[in-house]
């Protein structure tokens, strides 16, 4: 634990300390300890929080209380007193606490901010992004106002904003200076560790793109956004089979195995695990000019990826691999729709986005596929599950009914199987079971 202190001052919260010294572990008790002797000291480090409220604010002991508010900002800035690798951190360390301040008295204006953050890194997300669209992979310059960090961010970001890029691997090897941290130049990765000249990575993208193109154009030709996400939906589940061999490879991945589960395996080889599945459904849906995502993070404990797709302003989840029947059974069956523009509440049981991304909530059901198609019902009678049911037959769908709760979903259940209703209403429709 570091030595520190805070307190409250204009409104602030300060927090200051300093890093136990090079040398000074007591042999006796195998703990750090901190001395007197400038020699022995380390490295001091300020933060400071300052917060922005329309309610008001209390001082209660080292701590700040907001009550009666709406909402409130809180900018943080830190800052140390390292001076570079060659400098005693204390002795030479440079001044911390008036560039701390200086910075975080400039910040009152968070969409300035934002605004300011997104414009900078954008300029290293487009200068790396446009390196990797023409085969140049050393950056040499251009580089001092990010760390290393910084670029291996972008890189994620790329790849996850770019399933096209089916050769690419979010890495690289940066050089910094040792002093300040900068980066001075950037070695990108390539070919997924494929060992094949940029020539060929070109070959390798336009293969998939080429392969996706029938399906870019026959959605093309639906006149809805709806629509033309459940097509993609829908033949994605058709023509794709899950891979499960490839799924039991992806923990010691070759560079077949990263190739096969991008949207190269499922455009060309017509299978694929899951991050396949949605960097195709990603990159159809970018290609029709729907708004749509990539998600990560895990699925019934299991590392998992998934969509988010804008419909008619709102946002939903889309997972066409738990929709598609092969992944679960290994063998083609009835598909399911329960993950086709689901929202945030249908999710949460089964799926948990990682937390490197924000991800809006879903909330708004219109374009849910139960609700779209007429299955969906909020509460069950036999008017009500004999109008969903025509609906399914009229369109020729499977008949696949939704429910508001796991209440309403068990009740109905009881009722449709158990107590006949289900086949009673085939034979009103003239459909025998």
């Amino acid at each position: 634990k570091l030595k520190s202190s805070s307190f409250v001052e204009d409104n602030m919260v300060i927090l200051e300390g300093e890093c136990h010294g090079e040398n000074n572990l007591d042999n006796e008790s195998c703990k750090r300890k901190y001395f007197e002797d400038p020699q022995m000291r380390g490295m001091r480090y300020r933060a400071a929080v300052k917060v922005i409220t329309d309610g008001t604010t209390r001082k209660v002991e080292n701590r700040l209380e907001v009550k009666d508010a709406t909402n409130a900002v809180l900018f943080i800035t830190a800052e140390t007193s390292f001076n570079g690798w060659n400098k005693h951190p204390f002795i030479e360390g440079k001044d911390y606490v008036k560039p701390c301040m200086d910075r975080l008295a400039a910040l009152n204006d968070y969409d300035e901010i934002k605004a300011a953050h997104i414009a900078d890194y954008k300029e290293l997300y487009d200068r790396l992004l446009e390196c990797l669209n023409n085969g140049i992979f050393s950056v040499n310059d251009g580089l001092s106002e990010y760390v290393a960090d910084d670029i291996f961010n972008v890189l994620k970001f790329i790849e996850r904003d770019h399933p096209e890029l089916v050769w690419m691997t979010p890495e690289a090897t940066v050089y910094s200076n040792s002093e300040t941290g900068e980066a001075v130049s950037v070695e990108l990765a390539f070919g997924t560790g494929l060992n094949c000249e940029p020539e060929m990575i070109a070959e390798l993208q336009a293969k998939a793109e080429n392969a996706a193109a029938e399906l870019v154009e026959q959605a093309s030709a639906l006149e809805g956004d709806y629509e033309k996400a459940l097509f993609v939906h829908e033949e994605l589940v058709k023509r794709l089979s899950y891979d499960h061999e490839l799924a039991a490879a992806v923990d010691e991945p070759t560079p077949e195995v990263k190739l096969n589960s991008s949207m190269y395996g499922a455009f060309v080889n017509n299978k694929t695990i899951c991050r396949g599945y949605a960097q195709a459904y990603q990159y159809v849906m970018k290609k029709l000019g729907i708004e749509c995502a990539y998600v990560s993070g895990k699925a019934e404990d299991t590392l998992h990826a998934w969509n988010l797709v804008k419909l008619d302003g709102e946002y939903y989840y889309v997972d066409v691999t738990w929709d598609d029947p092969t992944f679960k059974n290994g063998e083609e069956s009835i598909k399911s729709h329960y993950y086709c523009f689901a929202p945030t509440s249908w999710m949460n049981k089964t799926h948990t986005p990682g937390d490197e991304v924000f991800y809006p909530e879903c909330a708004v059901m219109d374009n849910n596929y139960y609700v779209r198609s007429g299955l969906f019902m909020d509460s069950y009678s036999y008017d009500n599950a004999k109008a969903c049911i025509k609906n399914a037959l009229d369109a020729g769908i499977v008949i696949e009914l939704a429910f508001s709760s796991v209440v309403e979903y068990d009740n109905a259940l009881d009722i449709l199987v158990q107590q006949d209703d289900f086949r009673k209403i085939m034979a009103e429709l003239g459909h025998e079971t």
